[in-house]
């Protein structure tokens, strides 16, 4: 078997034509497909035409500037939390040891 080019393919307007490998009519806005005698015959037909590959819709960007759920606008990177000043080190709370029921009491 000789590789055949690949083209996509579109139905010509109204028509429907059905895909031999899955039995199911090609979509509407068309598909990729190899060019084999098959589909040679429903370009020369007029059937299906050649055509290109839709490009999907772009996506929009999130919006980083745009208020939280909550109604606050989430802090810029620029910002410094509240609180926070570069001359006061950051430090954290030691953790509180759990409590234990099996402790003993100091002098017994």
């Amino acid at each position: 078997m000789t590789d055949s080019p690949i083209q996509y393919l579109v139905p010509a307007q109204g028509l429907s034509v059905l895909d031999p490998e899955t039995g199911r009519p090609v979509p509407a806005e068309g598909k990729r497909v190899r060019m084999t005698p098959f589909w040679q015959r429903r370009v020369a037909e007029g059937s299906m035409v050649v055509g290109e590959r839709p490009k999907p819709a772009p996506q929009p960007e999130p919006q980083n500037d745009a208020p939280a759920p909550n109604g606050d606008a989430p802090p810029s990177p620029t910002e410094e939390p509240s609180g926070a000043d570069e001359s006061s080190p950051v430090t954290e709370a030691p953790a509180a040891a759990p409590a234990s029921s099996t402790s003993k009491k100091k002098g017994s």
